[in-house]
């Protein structure tokens, strides 16, 4: 997982978990999410993109640089 941009789609316990370990590494992050910004308790600053899946042009909005 070395390289550019990890981009990361949602915020339940599986996402939070994968941003969290991309984050101990020192990676790139970007966590998206239909709903907005909510407090996880990351100590590393990420990108937040809203976006919604379901979406086409909205995925690849997101993935941006990835």
């Amino acid at each position: 997982m070395a390289g550019g941009l990890h981009v990361v789609f949602g915020a339940g316990p599986l996402g939070i978990a994968l941003i969290r370990a991309l984050e101990a590494r020192k990676l790139p992050t970007r966590l998206v999410t239909r709903g907005g910004k909510r407090a996880i308790g990351s100590a590393t600053p990420f990108e937040w993109f809203e976006a919604d899946a379901t979406d086409s042009r909205s995925v690849q909005r997101a993935c941006a640089g990835a």
